[in-house]
């Protein structure tokens, strides 16, 4: 123990002798440590951190499978689900989440709140007691019982302060009084919507959900059996699906069932670029090492006599090596500590930048497991890069090295073939990270030259619920019309519309639907053409920067009594009008509420173009407009470009 007493203190005036060396080290070493514990903070909370539900692997997510339209995972309609959860038998409990909003006008100043609107079972699939307070009991999923919430733990925090006395206490939203009865714990969350869910209120069950098969916009979860595996669940849903094409040729025909476990669904898409990423800063990490390791040689160079001269006097091979590790593992320890502090910056700052499509971001941190990983990453880097030089210095020839002229013979033969070695492994990892980096460059470039079909800039959105409040078309319009006619009399206003569907936003209500085309031989039912169907007023276009390509947009005379319109988009008239005017020509679809039920004849009046609703890299679909004055939805986003 003296003697290494000794090496430390001896270790410590070498290095302070010397603080440009120790200080290009430990900051390539922080650097390399830093990035390497930042990135692993971050697959340990997404990857490698168990899900905080109980035994996540037997609870699976249900999704539509539409092989029309190439999509393996879209939302589910109603009066799917209700059949599922009829048919099913692998399943002990089989539920959904369908987004929502509440206005609440209790606080200081009113606010939209984030609602997930839940079927009987949901918590108790997901196996989550309440952190205050309790979930949902069997009765409030009925109907005139149901006005009561449980609130995330966010919300719960932020607009209530943490007070516990807040179960029990009624709630103003959308105009009705609601009490909350839980709180849920602060990991809690499905990651099933594009935004964070900050509260769950019951959803009653109807029959009219029976009429509504393409109108898909539930998140389905279930719960295995005991017994019960998932690939027999794939394969009874599968049969399912096939029946249920069979009896709704209709709306069914094409439309299967993905079947996944919960895991796979958080984290599955992230989970090779984030472990190709840790990859990659495991190579910096190296490159670090080989320049440190080049350092510690050239330093060897000029520490060679003295080494030749502690051996003379009797220090062992072992002793020398010994001397040479402390000091590694010294400048290891401080880069390690440089390094923690990098990584605590970088993990904020990945956190601050909110990329909300990785699950469980917000949960990232540095912890134990974190800080254990960066101790060892240390360990491990003080032995690379400090292990083969002190064995080659070790080796020193005596009667050379206390010669004047054997420094020279000496380094050359111990040295030089090292520094070779690590500057040919420097450029080899390098050219890696560099093929990389190009990949990922001309990637980036590739989505930054794709037209998203809008223009971005200076547009603000804002999502409302309104089935509740205005329940009849007349109503609906008439709030449309009072909203508009009031955003744009705020100043600084360009233009202001409403839509059911905004690009890139998951929440958006846009229903693929089939389509008969007027003049067109009537294909076998199933085998329709498909579009998505939005609603949207005139405005909605010149706020959001889609260009109108041929005809016109909708107008005031486009009114609840006049001929039904349409306008479409570029995708759908090359695809089902190639070479043709679309302009005059008309449409049926077929309503949205399942078989039996009206269609509707549109005619098309204009042209615009089209929008990446999919996102970026994926091709848009074919997608027509009805004029919100034809089509009152409840669910609606105001678009205002100032």
């Amino acid at each position: 123990m003296r003697t290494l007493l000794q090496d430390v203190r001896y270790g410590a005036r070498m290095l302070f002798k010397n603080p440009g060396f120790t200080f290009v080290a430990v900051l390539v070493l922080a650097l390399g440590i830093g990035a390497n514990t930042a990135l692993f903070s971050v697959v340990n909370g997404v990857l490698l951190r168990p899900l905080p539900y109980s035994d996540p692997e037997r609870i699976v997510t249900l999704w539509e499978r539409n092989g029309r339209d190439g999509i393996e995972r879209d939302d589910v309609s109603p009066a799917n689900f209700l059949d599922w959860q009829e048919r099913a038998q692998s399943f002990s409990e089989i539920a959904f989440a369908n987004p929502f909003s509440f206005d609440y006008t209790g606080g200081d100043e009113p606010e939209v709140l984030r609602n997930a609107l839940v079927s009987r079972g949901f918590f108790q699939i997901l196996g989550t007691n309440a952190f205050h307070g309790r979930t949902f009991l069997p009765e409030e999923y009925e109907a005139g019982k149901s006005q009561v919430v449980v609130l995330g733990h966010g919300l719960w925090q932020r607009r209530f302060g943490g007070d516990p006395k807040v179960v029990g206490r009624t709630l103003t939203l959308d105009d009705k009084p609601y009490t909350v009865v839980g709180i849920m714990p602060p990991e809690f969350r499905l990651h099933l919507f594009d935004k964070p869910e900050e509260m769950w209120s019951p959803q009653v069950l109807n029959e009219s959900l029976r009429s509504q098969r393409k109108a898909t916009y539930l998140k389905v979860i279930a719960r295995l059996k005991p017994g019960a595996t998932v690939e027999g669940a794939r394969a009874e849903m599968d049969s399912i699906a096939a029946r249920l094409a069979e009896e709704h040729p209709s709306t069914n025909q094409g439309v299967g069932i993905t079947t996944i476990t919960l895991p796979e669904q958080m984290t599955g898409a992230w989970r090779p670029a984030l472990l190709v990423l840790l990859g990659a800063v495991g190579c910096v990490l190296l490159i670090a090492c080989a320049n440190v390791a080049s350092l510690l040689l050239a330093r060897g160079a000029a520490r060679e006599r003295e080494f030749a001269i502690r051996g003379a006097v009797g220090a062992s091979r072992v002793r020398l090596v010994r001397q040479l590790l402390t000091e590694n593992l010294m400048l290891a320890a401080t880069g390690c500590a440089g390094g923690l502090a990098l990584a605590a910056w970088g993990v904020d700052l990945i956190v601050a930048l909110n990329p909300t499509d990785i699950p469980r971001i917000e949960q990232v941190g540095l912890d134990g497991v974190t800080l254990g990983f960066a101790v060892g990453v240390s360990l491990l880097t003080a032995l690379v890069f400090g292990l083969v030089p002190a064995l080659a210095y070790s080796k020193t020839n005596l009667n050379l090295s206390l010669k004047e002229s054997g420094r020279t013979a000496t380094t050359g033969l111990a040295g030089s073939r090292l520094r070779g070695g690590l500057v040919i492994m420097e450029i080899a990892l390098s050219f890696v990270l560099l093929i990389g980096a190009g990949l990922l460059l001309r990637s980036f470039v590739g989505l930054l030259r794709v037209d998203p079909g809008f223009a971005p800039d200076k547009v603000l959105a804002l999502q409302t619920f309104i089935w509740d409040r205005y329940t009849t078309p007349e109503q609906r319009t008439a709030y449309v019309n009072e909203a508009l006619e009031r955003i744009n009399s705020l100043p600084g206003v360009e233009a202001a519309g409403v839509t059911t569907a905004l690009p890139l936003l998951e929440s958006s209500s846009n229903t693929s639907v089939p389509l008969i085309i007027e003049g067109q031989p009537a294909p076998p039912a199933g085998q329709e053409p498909i579009a998505q169907a939005t609603i949207a007023t005139g405005d909605y276009f010149p706020a959001m920067g889609v260009g109108l390509l041929d005809g016109r947009l909708f107008n005031q005379f486009d009114t609840k009594d006049s001929p039904r319109v349409a306008l479409i988009n570029e995708t759908m008239r090359r695809r089902y009008w190639a070479g043709e005017d679309p302009l005059g020509r008309k449409f049926t679809v077929r309503s949205t509420r399942g078989e039996g039920q009206p269609a509707t004849t549109l005619e098309i009046v204009g042209v615009v173009g089209d929008l990446r609703h999919d996102g970026l890299d994926k091709e848009p679909r074919p997608e027509f407009f009805r004029p919100h004055t034809q089509s009152p939805s409840g669910s609606i986003i105001f678009v205002v470009r100032t």
